[in-house]
């Protein structure tokens, strides 16, 4: 089985790990870190350029394949370009309009292209949020 797993991994941290080994499992799994551009389009400056969020995520030697991400057009050609059969997408999307984000016309697009769509937990008490929080107050 093919798993796609886009996201930022910005400030590489244990939780980012812990979604990796998560999915890992379910078969050969392709990453794609979110390029500098996309960040800063839908979320923030990254605090960590795209390269060095490429060599965290191969650090780890979990995933069988890392690559930018690029977008915020796009992704959708992206996502068929690599021929998944699961797409991972973390339960915060759950609240926000992931079809938007991803420029599809709607949800029901994974299942049109036979594609499984996985919501993975976060891992609590750990965020790049709260860590540029942190390191925005001194106290990092």
């Amino acid at each position: 089985m093919r798993v796609l797993y886009p996201g930022g991994f910005d400030c590489f941290h244990h939780g980012h790990v812990n979604a990796l080994k998560a999915v890992k499992p379910l078969g050969y799994l392709m990453v794609g870190v979110n390029s500098d551009r996309l960040m800063k389009h839908y979320k923030r400056v990254p605090a960590q350029p795209e390269i060095q969020r490429v060599q965290a995520v191969l650090r780890q030697g979990i995933a069988d394949e890392v690559f930018i991400w690029d977008g915020p057009e796009g992704q959708a050609d992206q996502i068929l370009a690599h021929d998944p059969d699961v797409y991972v997408a973390g339960t915060d999307w759950l609240s926000k309009d992931l079809a938007k984000q991803l420029d599809i016309p709607h949800l029901a697009w994974f299942d049109q292209q036979r594609i499984s769509l996985l919501y993975l937990r976060r891992t609590q008490g750990i965020s790049t949020t709260q860590i540029i929080k942190a390191l925005d107050h001194g106290e990092g």
